[in-house]
């Protein structure tokens, strides 16, 4: 069952397979920007942060390192074991867990 009916076939997308190529498919949903966790950026992806989720000392600690609303980060590389991640924020870089980026919402760029 198809459950686009007006979605064109992208040329570039392979043999069928989804694969991840630089330019948005048509009708895909990565061809607007879209609201992701940090957590879920791939390697060398960037995104603006839009808001944290994170509350207490914890929201408070984040605030401080710069994760606020607007700024650009990039995701550099993730642990061997997918945790700890490192990001790239305001020319420094930060490591965080993956369950406290996960409360980072950013918008793909």
């Amino acid at each position: 069952m198809r459950l686009f009916k007006n979605r064109e076939r992208c040329g570039a997308a392979g043999s069928g397979r989804r694969s991840r190529h630089n330019h948005p498919c048509p009708g895909s949903v990565r061809a607007g920007r879209n609201s992701v966790s940090l957590a879920e950026l791939g390697q060398n992806e960037r995104g603006i942060v839009k808001r944290s989720m994170a509350r207490g000392p914890l929201g408070q600690k984040l605030v401080n390192m710069g994760f606020i609303p607007g700024a650009e980060v990039r995701m550099i590389r993730n642990a061997p074991l997918r945790d700890p991640i490192e990001i790239g924020i305001q020319n420094y870089m930060v490591t965080l867990r993956r369950t406290e980026a996960a409360l980072i919402e950013v918008e793909s760029v």
